[in-house]
């Protein structure tokens, strides 16, 4: 899961011309910017994700595949001042657990809330990178079997540089270290390239890593939008594992509403 549950982090940047919406999304890589002060923006997106799993039967480790529909994933940003914002992220999902075809196991609830803020470090400026962090507290209010345990907390923290390539093209990066339970501590790595095709449509590709007590799951996606105005873009993304069998598909849509 947690490879979709920051797809609420997902940024796609094709914001490259002045005054259109930079979303986090579709892709993994955040955004180094902030929404302005006084503006309201909602990043959502369904998601279907399989991946497999190995669980303890009898004697031995037996392999299932696990489903997982996010209906929707949602990202609430709110400026407060110049360069700082609030976050909110909220999942209602759909889990499925398959052995040879047949589901064994059926979750359907609410994933973990998150509350969180980000702020913009650095402006893009004569050539200079733009850099950016944000921190998620993660609080156990999920449905019981989607959620962390209860009475732990969770943290996601990331360090986010863009670079600027030129007018139609940047190379953003994420570098983090989340704490989801005691169970699930990871750093985190993604490498995103974006470029306009037109002043509409825009597309990426991505790798991204996570390293979990020295395991390393390697994986990639990538991606495209389109800019129906400069307050509204949709887009649609795709991913697959690379060290291990997992695949998603994604499509989605983000407002902003100034001040």
């Amino acid at each position: 899961m947690k490879k979709v549950l920051f797809i609420a982090g997902l940024l796609f940047w094709v914001g490259l011309i002045k005054g259109q919406i930079i979303t986090d999304r579709p892709d993994q890589t955040e955004a180094s910017s902030t929404v302005a002060p006084g503006t309201l923006q909602i990043e959502s997106g369904f998601t279907f994700q399989t991946e497999d799993i190995f669980l303890s039967m009898g004697n031995g480790l037996v392999a299932n595949k696990q489903e997982t529909q996010a209906l929707p994933n949602t990202l609430i940003r709110l400026g407060v001042i110049n360069r700082l914002e609030l976050r909110v992220v909220t999942q209602p999902e759909l889990q499925r657990t398959l052995s040879d075809g047949e589901v064994v196991e059926r979750n359907f609830g609410i994933a973990d809330l998150q509350l969180g803020f980000k702020v913009n470090i650095l402006e893009d400026r004569e050539g200079r990178p733009e850099v950016g962090f944000l921190s998620h507290l993660i609080l156990p209010t999920g449905t019981n079997g989607i959620g962390i345990p209860a009475n732990t907390y969770g943290v996601v923290n990331r360090l986010l540089v863009t670079h600027a390539l030129n007018e139609r093209m940047n190379l953003a990066y994420n570098l983090g270290y989340d704490y989801i339970s005691s169970s699930e501590r990871y750093a985190f790595v993604s490498l995103s390239w974006a470029t306009a095709l037109t002043e509409k449509v825009g597309v990426y590709i991505e790798p991204y890593v996570s390293l979990d007590e020295w395991e390393w799951e390697v994986n990639a996606d990538a991606g495209f939008t389109y800019l129906v105005n400069d307050d509204f873009q949709l887009d649609y993304s795709f991913g697959t594992g690379l060290t291990q069998g997992m695949n998603y598909h994604s499509l989605g849509a983000s407002i902003r509403i100034p001040k």
